[in-house]
């Protein structure tokens, strides 16, 4: 290779790397949502990575009990504008993608582990159940505990644990034959996503673009949590 051509390629390298850093949707908490998680969810601040199993549990029990306590479903935050926790509380309400950012942020601001999941209710193979227009999707989170990694419904006060306490992350699922007994109860039609028949993608936000600046056709993504699907 050419000493043009390989400075060539360098560059090219370089350009696409500063388009994946300039659509990558960040997971900082900034002092703006610091305020709004506290008119959320009080002043009350924990370092969730030291604290037991079971003080966990109780910690994000009383989070998705408070947050969909104050806020309705069925109110979703408009495309193309921001949805952070100030926007949930400016709306009164949200969909699933709404709620995920804030669950997430609130538990990335008390010290604990996130990851981003989009899952799908499989339709064919996984390209076509990913790709295709109208496949039931739902946009979740997993935290993780002194047990492992755990979904968190962002819908519903749920969370994947099953009646002998064990907790479940989609990689879990996707190894059952059938759905375990759950501690907590689902609403009618989530249960689809809760079994081994769904697909699912870490660090995805969007297929669209549509959530997270700057707001285009590309897919909204965190490439760092891209890596958790390998």
């Amino acid at each position: 290779m050419s000493n043009k051509l390989f400075k060539g390629v360098i560059a090219i390298c370089f350009v696409l790397f500063l388009g994946l850093l300039y659509h990558n949707v960040p997971k900082t908490v900034s002092q703006a949502d610091e305020v709004s998680l506290e008119e959320i969810f009080g002043s009350k601040h924990v370092n969730g990575e030291r604290l037991a199993f079971e003080d966990q549990i109780s910690f994000i029990h009383g989070m998705v009990n408070t947050l969909h306590t104050s806020f309705v479903v069925g109110t979703p935050i408009a495309y193309n504008a921001d949805r952070e926790p100030s926007q949930l509380v400016l709306n009164g309400g949200g969909l699933c993608y709404d709620f995920s950012r804030t669950i997430e942020k609130y538990l990335i601001y008390n010290s604990f582990q996130t990851r981003h999941v989009a899952a799908y209710i499989k339709h064919g193979s996984f390209w076509n159940t990913i790709t295709t227009k109208g496949v039931y999707s739902h946009s979740l989170t997993e935290v993780k505990t002194d047990k492992g990694w755990m979904i968190i419904d962002s819908n519903l006060k749920f969370y994947a644990l099953d009646d002998a306490n064990r907790i479940y992350a989609y990689k879990d699922l996707e190894k059952l034959k059938e759905s375990p007994s759950w501690k907590l109860s689902l609403e009618e039609g989530m249960e689809p996503f809760y079994s081994p028949n769904v697909e699912f993608v870490y660090g995805l936000y969007s297929r669209h673009g549509g959530f997270y600046k700057p707001y285009n056709f590309i897919p909204d993504y965190n490439l760092r949590e891209l890596f958790y699907n390998f």
